[in-house]
């Protein structure tokens, strides 16, 4: 809580507001200003011709502070509450499972500090919806191996809106999804293969993937295409393999090293 305090004091007035900034800004703005579910996310580096995120769910995160005023200040201060409470949520997910108040201390001190770095948490951008967004999924994941399938409707479709976002904000985050469908296909839970336990994941992602389908539908797939026809996925890039792959050793204090 007195790092929340201290980051909406200290973040927003002294932010990076620059092309990419203003283009979230704007797409938030907009859609508070007309409501609608978008059917496209960001752009997709790498891309040529550009092709957009299926699905634009992060637009529709964005937009809440914008409802009620146009500050962008207030797109940033909303994402720092949004890391507070998946900070939170995971809190509470480990305080279900018993673990010592101590050991709760230093694992959400670490998820508090590590991810916040000022040269990327003073702005509004697309990737910073996961300062708490793999916190939350994790949570909802260790509150879902609890509880039996008759009882686990509301959290699978909370954990599908989650995942859908996830994927949504960034392509990256496809990881994170990964990572807990497999915890809880690992899991020793009741049912986890049953179509009874994951109907409602599948209908919630359904839900918010039907905008771009709709819209993909109208226009020939041409968002697919130009997805399947960039460099970005059709050509193995050693160089970023590599640097990707060293970033956690290389990259630490998200400072570019020069």
């Amino acid at each position: 809580a007195a790092w929340t305090i201290l980051a909406l004091r200290v973040l927003p007035s002294h932010g990076h507001f620059l092309y990419d900034e203003a283009y979230f800004y704007h797409q938030a703005v907009t859609l508070a200003q007309h409501p609608a579910l978008p059917a496209y996310g960001p752009p997709i580096s790498g891309t040529d011709p550009t092709a957009f995120t299926p699905g634009g769910a992060l637009y529709v995160v964005l937009s809440v502070p914008f409802f009620f005023v146009t500050d962008p200040r207030a797109g940033v201060m909303w994402l720092i509450v949004l890391s507070a409470l998946g900070v939170w949520w995971l809190d509470r997910a480990f305080k279900t499972y018993g673990i010592a108040p101590e050991t709760r201390v230093f694992v959400i001190a670490i998820m508090t500090w590590t991810g916040w770095h000022a040269r990327e948490v003073d702005r509004i951008w697309n990737t910073h919806i996961f300062w708490g967004l793999p916190a939350a999924m994790l949570a909802v994941t260790l509150l879902l191996l609890r509880k039996p399938a008759a009882q686990s409707w509301m959290l699978m479709s909370v954990f599908g809106a989650l995942c859908a976002l996830a994927v949504q904000a960034h392509l990256g985050g496809g990881l994170a999804v990964a990572a807990c469908v497999f915890l809880l296909l690992s899991g020793n839970i009741e049912n986890r293969w049953s179509l009874r336990r994951w109907l409602p994941f599948a209908l919630v992602v359904c839900l918010l993937y039907l905008p771009y389908i709709v819209v993909e539908c109208t226009h020939g797939f041409q968002n697919l295409h130009w997805m399947a026809s960039s460099h970005a996925f059709t050509r193995w890039n050693q160089a970023a393999a590599t640097t990707g792959s060293l970033a956690p050793f290389s990259y630490l204090s998200v400072f570019p090293g020069s």
